[in-house]
């Protein structure tokens, strides 16, 4: 995979950088045509600035 590349990374970084991941198709066909829920665990790196969310 290049990292020049426009897109496709997405799942490759989370594969990365995720503690666990996986995703489960909607509907009833194998490959989710009709969409996919992912989700992912990580926690956040012991050396990492504070990120403040603020209104």
């Amino acid at each position: 995979m290049s990292t020049e590349a426009d897109g496709g990374r997405g799942l490759f970084l989370v594969c990365h950088y995720a503690d666990a991941w996986g995703g489960h198709p909607l509907g009833d066909d194998l490959f989710g045509t009709s969409g996919k829920v992912l989700w992912c665990e990580g926690e956040p790196s012991p050396t990492a600035a504070p990120v403040h969310v603020g209104a």
